[in-house]
């Protein structure tokens, strides 16, 4: 599958243990982008990744505002933090 023709998706704590097996599994059919607190790279083997280090508050609006996809599999150690990052998600890209 082309780069063109793959959705764009996001996973949050992508590089975690349950964000690194979904990693494994849709990165063949998606233009992945991996944010993540801490990027452990290895704990992922995989190829045409964007890795990007920050935690849910300062993800750009052109990340979130340009996605088909988004799969949060970060910790929640911060409740409000999480809250306010999905509902700006869904705000700047109402088809999430």
């Amino acid at each position: 599958m082309s780069a063109e023709t793959k959705s764009r998706l996001i996973i949050t704590g992508g590089t975690g243990y349950l964000g690194s097996h979904l990693l494994a599994i849709l990165l063949d059919a998606h233009q992945v982008t991996v944010i993540d607190r801490t990027i452990k790279r290895e704990r992922v083997n995989a190829g045409d990744v964007t890795f990007i280090e920050s935690d849910l508050a300062n993800v750009s609006d052109d990340i979130l505002s340009n996605t088909s996809v988004l799969v949060h599999a970060a910790y929640a150690n911060n409740l409000a933090e999480e809250k306010l990052f999905l509902e700006r998600a869904c705000k700047l890209n109402p088809k999430l």
